[in-house]
């Protein structure tokens, strides 16, 4: 089961040991999904689930689906103290994303989207932020580095690992409360996003 406590390696054995069980499950609700949809023609349809895995783990999916192409992602979350702390391995690489509450509590916040339920929060990240691109800045020790990553809806700053490939967010702002030379970092990264989300594929 997922704990606060566990250490970077044991968080990615952790949910290692869901991951194949909970594709095949999205992969099975999907074309369940498809069916009730037949013909897809001009759709655009996102839909969520919860899992609550065999070791105890909370998990919600997403499924993007249209005609041409059919997208998951999958988010593992725990509660602590201070609220819902939710992690995804991010793809290609593999590197494990973990986000604190305090980067829902200001995407909340700073987004004015005035959610209660830390599930309709964490539902409306992941819509928003699903694809994103990292710049790293000044190495705080060896292989660790500050991070200034931009989405669709925002920036995430925290701190990235490059020994472990591990990211760890502490909070989001808004695009308008950039400032300074963070403007042009924001505009390159934006570009990059465009770049890769063209690469991709279009949904419709």
């Amino acid at each position: 089961m997922l704990v606060p406590s566990m250490s970077i390696d044991e968080l990615r054995i952790e949910m290692g040991k869901d991951m194949l069980i909970l594709m095949r499950k999205s992969d099975y609700v999907a074309h369940k999904l498809m069916r009730a949809h037949m013909p897809l023609k001009d759709k655009h349809i996102v839909r969520f689930y919860d899992y609550y895995s065999k070791y105890k783990n909370n998990w919600i999916y997403r499924i993007e689906m249209t005609k041409k192409i059919t997208l998951f992602s999958y988010m593992a979350y725990f509660e602590t103290p201070k609220g819902i702390n939710a992690m995804y391995m991010l793809q290609p690489q593999l590197a494990l994303c973990y986000f604190t509450s305090h980067v829902f509590n200001r995407y909340n916040e700073r987004t004015k989207l005035n959610l209660v339920k830390p599930i309709e929060i964490m539902q409306s990240f992941m819509n928003n932020n699903g694809q994103m691109q990292a710049e790293t800045l000044e190495e705080t020790s060896a292989k660790i580095a500050k991070v200034f990553v931009v989405s669709d809806s925002g920036v995430l700053l925290g701190w990235y690992d490059g020994e472990k490939k591990f990211y760890k967010f502490n909070t989001f702002i808004t695009h308008e409360m950039l400032k300074g030379d963070q403007l042009e970092r924001e505009a390159e990264l934006k570009l990059q996003l465009e770049k890769y989300k063209g690469n991709r594929g279009r949904l419709d």
